[in-house]
């Protein structure tokens, strides 16, 4: 799921890709959670050309609570606190 929001972000933001590049989502991929949304990035090189930066997916913590475990950080996020 992860992956294929990545790739879906890569094409939807018109994103240039490296030729030998792998823009899957690994079990060890770097992330951090911010506000409302788990954001994968990689490393300059890994995916992109310079130029772009540090490529960063954000991924909205409700598009994610199916696959969130239960009191985990993504379910804790995307609780309403009233």
């Amino acid at each position: 799921m992860l992956t294929a929001e990545v790739q879906r972000q890569l094409q939807e933001r018109n994103l240039p890709v490296l030729e030998d590049s792998d823009a899957t989502v690994s079990s060890d991929q770097d992330f951090y959670l911010a506000d409302k949304a788990l954001v994968i990035f990689y490393p300059l090189y890994a995916i992109t050309p310079y130029y772009v930066g540090i490529p960063m997916f954000p991924i909205s913590v409700y598009d994610l609570q199916d696959i969130a475990t239960e009191n985990g950080p993504i379910s804790l996020l995307s609780a309403n606190i009233a």
